[in-house]
């Protein structure tokens, strides 16, 4: 059993990357905030975007609580989000061992230039808040995260 941590900004690829990975990987199960946003009514199909704080706190919340469901079923998963914060990325890694140990960690760089993501998501997301997503610290895999993470690999 794996977890698939995708890391990069909005509008990097990381969903397409997902796509990819499924034609491989068929029986892993997706947990996208994309997609619970849409469920949730928070966005409109096919369109991306944020909502407000409140609505973007129970996002979370319900990611976290398809992450705790999936792994304690067994799934192995792909999380489809920024994950550019390293305490949210090592908070859900711990929910994931605390449950199976056995778990293997997997972090999936989605480097794009930043303005090709802006490009992307223009009209969703504003250019100065993905430029602030693409802060050197949130590229940075932490001590206790290397302690954990079996592996990392750095996707273009």
């Amino acid at each position: 059993m794996e977890a698939i941590f995708l890391v990069g900004l909005p509008g990097s690829g990381k969903s397409t990357y997902v796509k990819q990975l499924l034609s491989k990987k068929d029986d892993y199960r997706v947990v996208s905030m994309d997609l619970i946003r849409e469920e949730l009514g928070i966005c409109t199909s096919g369109k991306k975007g944020i909502g407000s704080k409140e609505q973007e706190q129970m996002v979370r919340q319900t990611e976290a609580d398809e992450i705790t469901s999936l792994v304690r079923d067994g799934f192995s998963i792909i999380i489809d989000d920024t994950n550019l914060r390293s305490e949210k990325r090592l908070s859900q890694v711990r929910i994931i061992k605390e449950i199976n140990q056995n778990y293997k960690i997997k972090y999936v760089l989605v480097k794009t230039d930043v303005e090709t993501c802006i490009q992307r998501r223009a009209g969703e997301i504003p250019a100065n808040i993905i430029r602030m997503f693409n802060a050197p610290e949130n590229w940075v895999i932490t001590d206790d995260e290397k302690n954990l993470v079996n592996e990392v690999l750095e996707v273009k």
